[in-house]
Order: structure tokens, then C-alpha cells, then sequence
């Protein structure tokens, strides 16, 4: 049973598990299949993360014109996260994600945020790529 929230726990004597939960409207699939590394040597000796978030956007139609509102960006979702330990290269230089499918507002944008760690744990490099979900059976994109 849900009785509303952002988040629930379920616990037993092994472990605890946190569900957040988001409420989003008129949804597409975004299926991320890899991320890699164009330019430059491998950033993930000491970990990194691949995360999305997805900032909804609302909009109104005043005199025959269209006004788009972007709103905070939705929770988090971790697509594949390494600390300490180096993050697993698959071929072509891609990494191997854990994660592949997320929702994205169809009148929204999905952020994809790629984040290489240092030794100490701290944010050494970090990329950003912004896509424009379309209602469409396959993106190329």
C-alpha cells in the first residue's frame, strides 16, 4: 500500500531499502544504451557517476502564443555509480551502465550528467548533455 510520500522504507534483518517516488505526467521511455569518453584520456580511475535528471516544463497559450515555464528538476536517477574503484569500460571506450530506461516528461528534457571522481573522492571532471524528449517510436539520438 502507497499513502503518499517521496520516499518509503522497507526493512528487514539483512537490509534497508529507500524507494523515492516522484509523481510525472505524459511520459516517454528514454533508453540510454552507453556513455563514453570523445576527447581525452579515461577520467575513472577513482570512480564517477552517470546520473539524469529531468527539469518538466509546463506551458500556456496567451493570444495565440506559447509560454514554456522550465520547473526544478525531478529527483535523481543513478544510471551507474563507482567510488573509490575504477569504472568498468566495456568496448569502444563505452561505460557499462547498470541502469538503461528512464522516464522523461514528453514536455520536458532529459539532463544526463557524467561525473569523474579523484583519489580523495572529490568531482574532477563533469559533462552535461541536454536531449528533447520526442513522442516517436525510435530516436537516434
Amino acid at each position: 500500500h502507497y499513502s503518499g510520500g517521496r520516499t518509503i522504507c522497507f526493512s528487514n534483518c539483512f537490509c534497508t531499502i529507500e524507494l523515492c517516488v516522484e509523481r510525472i505526467h505524459e511520459t516517454v521511455q528514454a533508453t540510454i544504451l552507453g556513455v563514453r569518453v570523445k576527447n581525452g584520456p579515461w577520467p575513472f580511475y577513482y570512480g564517477g557517476q552517470v546520473a539524469c535528471l529531468s527539469p518538466s516544463r509546463t506551458y500556456k497559450v496567451t493570444g495565440g502564443k506559447v509560454t514554456y515555464t522550465t520547473h526544478a528538476p525531478s529527483m535523481e536517477v543513478v544510471m551507474l555509480a563507482s567510488r573509490g574503484r575504477t569504472m568498468p569500460k566495456g568496448s569502444h571506450g563505452y561505460l557499462r551502465l547498470s541502469r538503461h530506461v528512464v522516464s522523461v516528461e514528453l514536455e520536458g528534457s532529459l539532463n544526463v550528467v557524467i561525473q569523474a571522481y579523484s583519489e580523495s573522492g572529490d568531482i574532477t571532471a563533469q559533462g552535461e548533455v541536454c536531449f528533447m524528449p520526442k513522442a516517436c517510436n525510435i530516436s537516434q539520438e
